[in-house]
């Protein structure tokens, strides 16, 4: 990875970054999201200069752009389910618009119902519906399918597909004070969580009942910036301006654990999807992204020095074993994480230091094996000699992926070469 001259990084941690490559050159300004498709191949991100991009992972390039903001881009969501590959969009604008990923045109315009920006998305697990949340507190829930059947029917008004109205409330009793800066559905789409400004996570009951406060979680201080769910729903991790993610249990409203680890806010977080959501990711102000366990929120992976600003999002793919970083430096990271299997080894070994660092050298080996023979990612670009920007430096062409270098057992920082060396 090639930084600025003078960059310091910390080799042992860098050791383990598994950097694929950076997406970069499309985007003027700061990136505030990104989003995986269902074919783990594509991934849309969005950004300040309001452009919205989906990306071809494998080739590492733009492959089309969404055109229709008129400014920056705060979410972007690609639909979870169904026969059709749509995705959604949010802007300061006021505006949500509905896209048709292949066409790249827009479908639908969610638009006239917000007089305040829109920073949050999220999708039901079917695809059926779509929530957004404004700077004003309110959070509004679409009919997505309705929607779009409706496209061109000019007796059809959007009252006509809004299942549910959030209102915000002059108390805290009720709706959000303050900007709502994160949401998610629940994967029975009964429920949808929500958190903002105010640092409290509410969980609403949205069924044909109606709409009601099921649980307040306070414990953030200050604004919860981003928030997940696992894949069972059973648990909410939030990230906050306190530095600190928390791992809420959404059926008694406990607080699990108290992950601590950023430097200034957390701005950013996903949980992993294989087995049910086992690790947690978080990113922040520091440029740092930290890998968790869920169940004993104990560190498995620092990553320090990601990018040259903040980490403003984050998302990983469902297999698990990729996850990209939107950033305010303009770019897109893509990542390799650590299989499950080298994770539990990684773990059993750091109870004892001698013996982790003596057996460091073959688990990086049986990692980097195990990533490369990946079915999603060719020899070429999984092998160790890509730069950050994508480009082959020349170590590997045609040959088989390079070794990792022997990491380090004592931690140190390392001055690395100015670019163009």
């Amino acid at each position: 990875m090639k930084l600025a001259e003078g960059t310091e990084v910390d080799a042992m941690v860098s050791t383990f970054h598994g950097l694929l490559g950076k997406l970069r050159n499309v985007h003027t300004l700061g990136v505030y999201a990104c989003d995986f498709a269902r074919d783990g191949r594509h991934l849309a991100s969005c950004s300040h200069d309001g452009s919205v991009v989906v990306w071809d992972i494998q080739k590492l390039t733009a492959r089309r752009r969404y055109v229709g903001h008129t400014g920056p881009v705060m979410a972007v969501k690609f639909i979870p389910s169904g026969t059709n590959e749509r995705l959604a969009t949010a802007c300061v604008d006021g505006t949500v618009k509905l896209w048709d990923k292949r066409k790249a045109i827009c479908l639908f315009n969610f638009d006239g119902q917000f007089s305040h920006a829109v920073r949050s998305l999220a999708w039901s697990d079917d695809g059926k519906f779509l929530a957004a949340g404004s700077d004003d507190g309110l959070v509004l829930i679409w009919d997505a399918e309705n929607a779009e059947k409706c496209a061109g029917d000019l007796t059809i008004t959007m009252d006509g597909i809004t299942s549910f109205r959030l209102v915000p409330q002059p108390h805290f009793t009720q709706g959000h004070l303050g900007a709502v800066r994160a949401l998610g559905f629940t994967n029975d789409g009964k429920h949808i969580v929500s958190g903002g400004d105010d640092g409290i996570l509410r969980l609403w009951r949205i069924d044909a009942g109606g709409e009601r406060i099921r649980r307040k979680f306070p414990g953030h201080i200050g604004a919860i910036q981003a928030l997940s769910l696992n894949t069972d729903s059973s648990l909410c991790v939030t990230t906050g301006s306190d530095g600190t993610a928390r791992v809420w249990v959404l059926r008694t409203g406990s607080c699990m654990h108290v992950l601590a680890g950023h430097v200034g806010p957390a701005y950013s977080v996903t949980f992993t999807h294989e087995g049910g959501g086992r690790r947690i990711i978080t990113g922040g102000h520091d440029t740092n992204i930290i890998i968790w366990d869920a169940r004993s929120g104990t560190v498995i992976q620092k990553m320090e020095m990601t990018h040259r600003s903040y980490i403003l999002g984050l998302a990983a793919r469902s297999d698990g074993l990729v996850f990209a970083s939107a950033s305010g430096d303009r770019t897109v990271g893509l990542w390799r994480a650590m299989p499950p299997s080298f994770l539990e080894q990684l773990l059993t070994f750091a109870e004892n230091t001698v013996l982790f660092f003596a057996s460091l050298p073959s688990l990086a080996s049986q990692c980097c094996s195990t990533l490369s023979s990946c079915t999603c990612f060719g020899s070429g670009e999984a092998r160790a000699g890509y730069g950050d920007d994508g480009s082959d430096d020349g170590r590997g062409a045609g040959r088989s992926p390079a070794k990792p270098r022997q990491p380090l057992a004592v931690r140190g920082s390392a001055k690395v070469r100015p670019e163009g060396e």
